[in-house]
């Protein structure tokens, strides 16, 4: 069931190059490994997906995030007195950091919630599931103000649309009473600022669209310094490619870890180690040989959990289907993340994320056995449960 090949040509590769960044430049290539070294949830997802009853916790569990995303999102503008409430752990650079309510990924586990809530259809709180999950996502695209949560909402209505299209309808009315209410709260003459300091208005909207592709560089407010972020993103790819092909062996087996791949620094003077684009970190990393076998991983990865949700749809397992359906929405929203931010690198992300998909690949495992055909189910293994 699981990708193999390209999983030990990664692991085998990243542990030797871990091994030569630690020689050469101490602990931080541990840090800069962190995405290669959590491809080993795989493999626990797998196996805590074959122990009894485990589907049904995590169906339990993904109920309960949906609303703890819920509650999380609405927290946003409370961000200040609720960090101050949590733990703190000091960075490298000397600067604290909460470990709770820094919002660092935005809106990637709320978008997820709404997907949830939508699909699953459960009231909260009273109020229709459908018009929770429409404001949930309007909400966060009005008030994280981040350019990836636009791609997040058209990657998430692009899945509804090919795997559930019906939701699609439901999630366009929640989105009209959602406008609707934010409509009748800027006419009212309340302003409502996001996290760029900006108020929200159409013309906003417009021009943040626009600097996703650094239209808006040139003026003075802060989607001034979001557009201008594109062309900064860009020198780092290109310092990266020139990195790489200026040598064979670096070309094929990458610049290693243990040494920032930008000469940025930021506000607190730390340096900023990642180019903001995970699959070109990736690549930077362990060269042409490392990322084509993780592009051969994900592939593998992605087909079989389309596999398995077949399977699945046949089989007539609405809940599970609903939770297939959660994984795949989260997974997206880290992939349109990962385009302009250092999502992978996180592993607070890239740890659910493999694991996530270590439970498609072990209940992939159950549903193609040689043995009767069965619903993938919380049995334990040898069991069967007919569709």
């Amino acid at each position: 069931a699981a990708p193999a090949t390209p999983l030990l040509i990664i692991l085998v590769l990243g542990i030797v190059r871990l091994a030569l960044g630690i020689w050469e430049h101490g602990i931080w290539a541990v840090r800069d490994a962190s995405h290669m070294l959590m491809l080993i949830y795989i493999w626990i997802g797998f196996v805590t997906a074959m122990t009894p009853g485990f589907l049904d916790r995590l169906t339990r569990a993904i109920r309960i995030l949906a609303l703890l995303g819920l509650v999380y999102a609405l927290g946003y503008p409370f961000r200040d007195v609720l960090s101050g409430l949590s733990p703190t752990v000091t960075a490298p650079a000397g600067y604290a950091l909460p470990l709770m309510f820094n919002y660092t990924s935005g809106s990637i586990w709320s978008m997820t919630a709404g997907v949830h809530l939508l699909l699953a259809r459960r009231p909260v709180f009273g109020l229709p599931a459908t018009l929770i999950a429409g404001g949930l996502i309007l909400y966060c695209i009005v008030i994280y103000q981040m350019r990836s949560s636009y791609l997040q909402f058209a990657a998430l209505v692009a899945i509804l649309l090919v795997f559930r299209p019906q939701a699609v309808g439901r999630l366009g009315i929640g989105g009209l009473f959602g406008a609707a209410a934010l409509t009748l709260i800027l006419l009212s003459g309340v302003e409502i600022t996001g996290r760029l300091g900006e108020k929200f208005s159409l013309e906003f909207l417009g021009k943040h669209l626009l600097s996703i592709v650094g239209i808006g560089a040139g003026g003075e407010d802060m989607l001034a310094g979001a557009a201008s972020g594109f062309q900064q993103r860009l020198g780092w790819w290109t310092k990266i490619f020139a990195d790489l092909t200026a040598d064979p062996f670096r070309l094929l087996f990458g610049l290693g870890y243990g040494i920032p791949l930008t000469d940025f620094v930021n506000v607190e003077g730390a340096t900023v180690r990642e180019p903001h684009n995970s699959t070109i970190s990736f690549a930077a990393r362990l060269g042409l040989v490392g990322i084509a076998a993780y592009l051969w991983l994900q592939t593998v990865l992605f087909l079989r959990w389309l596999k398995l949700y077949r399977f699945v749809r046949r089989a007539g397992d609405e809940t599970f289907r609903v939770v297939l359906l959660t994984i795949l929405a989260y997974a997206a929203s880290i992939w349109m993340f990962s385009i302009g931010e250092d999502a992978f690198e996180k592993p607070f992300n890239s740890v659910p994320y493999y694991f996530f998909f270590g439970v498609v690949l072990a209940s992939y495992a159950r549903a193609m056995s040689p043995q009767p055909r069965r619903v993938p189910s919380a049995q334990p293994v040898g069991e069967v449960q007919t569709a």
